[in-house]
């Protein structure tokens, strides 16, 4: 299982990039990009000290207000101004200089703010800055940074975005490695030199154990979607991998985690990982929702979902839409049931071959299809440019998931719209949290889901009936405690190789 492919494997070969194109398909920001930077806000960033058992805000010892003042190299300074990069949004003025001074960093941002770029940009330019480039081909490649994601979408569009920060002029090299793929051509390219290696859990661990990776020197580790890394399901693999890099105490290396939400069982399973003092830097309300997007709710029967979602697509025509629902088997039926009423969709689970499911994703970037149906493999990190609508058509399992998915659209500082389909019956649980995250989101209730709120229990681990944490966050952290949002992770059905 670790592998996802073997030498006799699938003949595909995996994602190759064109940096040209990456470049052209840069977007400017949306109208909306100056609320990140609302006063409202709240902004934590906290620095604990377990030895001495004391915590201490350290929000202006990190904050870096322009991307000058962060004093990067000319060259990554030259390839931001490729991407159409002005101004860094809240989570990068703090986060590159954390990771840039060598601190531990766990961070929680809302989806869609730049954490990507919070977590690429301090490494390349401390590689760069130390005349660390690519060391050529060697059998056994020495790397210098792991990056670790969930999923194959999240991890190749990770490699993306990396690749761009590190352009042709910085002499930093990218690799990237995930299941579904033949080893052949990704363990080759990594071996013709790499410094930062982005991949899934199982291939990693498996190019790890084979030699095709050494990290025993390695600067870097990165838990991208930090709060599913550690889960149950990922936890061993990530602490496999963790072993071949130097151990936390020495110095040696520097950790971060970062994610748009985070569980109460994330503040134990982190310490595995983070240095003592590491640094804890909270953007919002944690495990908060996008205000830019609108929160609908309708109330619906099952048998009456199909036609709203039909209704929706039509009134939407055009726009990029995500349609989530609960099993793979019935995203593909969906997806072929849009297609009869003559609407252009297509589908990714986890069922679907690896070639496939980037297909599914350069068809909705290309506007070749209009709609994606999928289960949650897609609701974590992937980042479409310019998602107007996101339909709940199964409300998930779990309260991440829905904060996850809705934040698919309204990126880069752009609006989007979430419907949620609610089934009195089915979902009624769900209904207090639901109330909670609009409130906080500053979105309006619909009555029947107040209604709901008011008779129904609070859902996801008891998420409702505890929702004031988040209120305290400030005061958990005065304590020298990780703030959390609250909430029972529960593992679903996909894989990552």
């Amino acid at each position: 299982m670790g592998s996802g492919g073997s030498m006799g494997g699938p003949i595909y070969g995996g994602h190759e990039a064109d940096l040209d194109k990456l470049y052209s398909s840069c977007t400017n920001t949306g109208l909306n990009f100056d609320e990140y930077f609302d006063e409202s806000v709240e902004v934590h960033v906290t620095s604990f000290d377990k030895t001495s058992g004391k915590s201490f805000c350290a929000k202006a010892d990190c904050f870096k207000q322009t991307f000058s003042d962060m004093k990067l190299c000319p060259e990554i300074m030259e390839n931001l101004q490729r991407m159409k990069y002005t101004k860094p949004t809240p989570i990068q003025q703090y986060a590159v200089s954390i990771l840039g001074s060598g601190s531990d960093l766990m961070a929680t941002a809302q989806t869609g703010s730049g954490k990507t770029a919070a977590m690429m940009i301090p490494i390349i330019n401390y590689l760069r800055m130390s005349n660390i480039g690519s060391r050529g081909y060697n059998a056994c490649q020495k790397v210098d940074c792991i990056v670790v994601a969930p999923t194959r979408e999240l991890a190749t569009q990770l490699y993306d975005e990396c690749y761009k920060f590190c352009g042709r002029n910085t002499n930093v090299v990218p690799g990237l490695c995930y299941g579904g793929t033949g080893t052949r051509e990704q363990s080759q390219r990594i071996r013709e030199g790499c410094n930062i290696v982005i991949g899934t859990p199982g291939r990693l661990k498996d190019f790890l154990e084979k030699g095709v990776i050494d990290a025993s020197e390695a600067q870097f580790l990165v838990l991208d979607e930090a709060d599913r890394m550690l889960d149950q399901g990922f936890g061993p693999d990530i602490r496999e991998i963790n072993a071949y890099l130097p151990p936390k105490d020495t110095g040696k290396r520097t950790t971060a985690l970062f994610s748009a939400t985070f569980e109460t069982a994330i503040q134990s399973a982190a310490q595995d990982y983070l240095r003592p003092n590491y640094i804890f830097v909270a953007i919002g309300i944690i495990g908060g929702a996008n205000t830019a997007v609108t929160q609908q709710f309708e109330q619906l029967q099952k048998r009456e979902k199909f036609n709203r979602t039909v209704e929706i697509c039509k009134q939407n025509q055009g726009k990029r839409t995500l349609i989530f629902v609960a099993t793979k088997i019935f995203a593909d039926s969906l997806g072929s049931m849009l297609v009869g009423d003559g609407i252009k969709a297509t589908t990714i689970h986890g069922d679907r071959q690896q070639r496939d499911r980037e297909q599914a994703i350069n068809d909705l970037k290309a506007n070749r299809m209009h709609v994606l149906v999928a289960t949650d493999v897609a609701a974590r990190g992937i980042d479409i440019d310019d998602v107007e609508v996101v339909i709940n058509f199964d409300f998930p399992k779990e309260l991440e998931s829905y904060i996850h998915r809705i934040g698919r659209t309204a990126r880069k500082g752009k609006k989007g719209l979430a419907i949620t389909f609610i089934d009195a019956m089915k979902d009624r649980q769900h209904a207090s949290s639901l109330v909670k995250i609009c409130q906080d989101a500053k979105q309006t209730v619909p009555p029947f889901l107040q209604q709901m709120a008011g008779g129904g229990g609070g859902g996801f681990g008891g998420f409702g009936a505890q929702s004031d944490q988040r209120q305290n966050n400030a005061h958990v952290m005065e304590q020298g405690q990780s703030a959390a949002a609250v909430g029972d992770f529960v593992p679903d059905a996909e894989s990552e190789w």
